[in-house]
């Protein structure tokens, strides 16, 4: 073991590493604290104040949280528009967590678990659709940044798609 590490040592300014390691330890945990504390900070202001607590802690909990997030920006642009989203979203969220539950348990309804999935999981797309024309139509300079978010409602939307067909195989 210690012809590996002298080995590796070998060549390495060891004078260096003694004086200018404690600071690039330092400025690394500065970094990681940082960017923790960036993730652990996003207090979701708005979504906090339109949605129940209990109805937040449900968003929290699922996957459409980073999109809801993302979408935060576009509130006080469209909020009309805004909230249909949440509400769709919400909608998808609360099926998942009670009736695909229960209707799972029953083995003659799981084949129309994917059609009542996209019962719910449809609007939340259409939503985005009237969200972007009303964009469109008076903000455009929005357009970019907004295709980019959803384009990852796309993505969520189709993962819990594949996931409640998956379910019922």
């Amino acid at each position: 073991m210690d012809f590996i590490i002298n080995n590796i040592s070998q060549g390495v300014d060891t004078q260096f590493l003694l004086k200018n390691g404690g600071l690039l330890i330092g400025a690394a945990a500065c970094t990681y604290l940082g960017l923790n504390a960036l993730r652990v900070n996003e207090d979701y202001a708005n979504l906090r104040k339109l949605l129940e607590s209990e109805d937040l802690q449900l968003l929290k909990n699922s996957e459409w949280i980073e999109v809801c997030f993302r979408m935060e920006e576009f509130y006080k642009l469209v909020p009309k528009r805004f909230m249909g989203f949440i509400k769709c979203v919400m909608n998808f969220i609360k099926f998942k967590n009670t009736e695909y539950i229960e209707k799972k348990r029953d083995t003659k309804k799981i084949k129309l678990l994917p059609r009542l999935a996209r019962k719910y999981l449809h609007p939340i797309i259409e939503s985005v659709r009237y969200l972007r024309a009303e964009l469109e139509e008076n903000y455009p300079e929005y357009l970019l940044d907004f295709d980019d978010i959803a384009a990852e409602v796309q993505n969520v939307h189709n993962t819990c798609a594949s996931n409640v067909f998956l379910d019922c195989i």
